[in-house]
């Protein structure tokens, strides 16, 4: 198993209007994006669908409780774009 973590220079918007770093690791050849700060950690939907092979992402989030699931802004190249999050209860 192979896992490297880098820190991107992207950071999103939380609900309180604070902002946080996007970081990303690799396992097992999968990129995977997360957010947030040490008491909430989000992951990226799709990036946890895309290293478990699941093809819809939200259809795989339909399973989830809404306290697991939740959309953020992302500030990417300096655009807001929403992305579907998941908890750590909801990984």
């Amino acid at each position: 198993m192979s896992l490297q973590m880098t820190v991107v220079y992207d950071t999103f918007t939380t609900r309180y209007g604070t902002r946080s770093n996007l970081s990303v690791f690799n396992f097992e050849s999968h990129d995977i994006r997360f957010v947030g700060t040490a008491e909430v950690l989000l992951w990226i939907a799709s990036d946890i669908c895309n290293a478990l092979a699941i093809s819809d992402t939200s259809q795989a989030l339909e399973r989830l409780d809404d306290d697991e699931k939740l959309i953020r802004t992302l500030h990417v190249s300096g655009q807001g774009r929403e992305t579907l999050c998941i908890n750590e209860s909801g990984l």
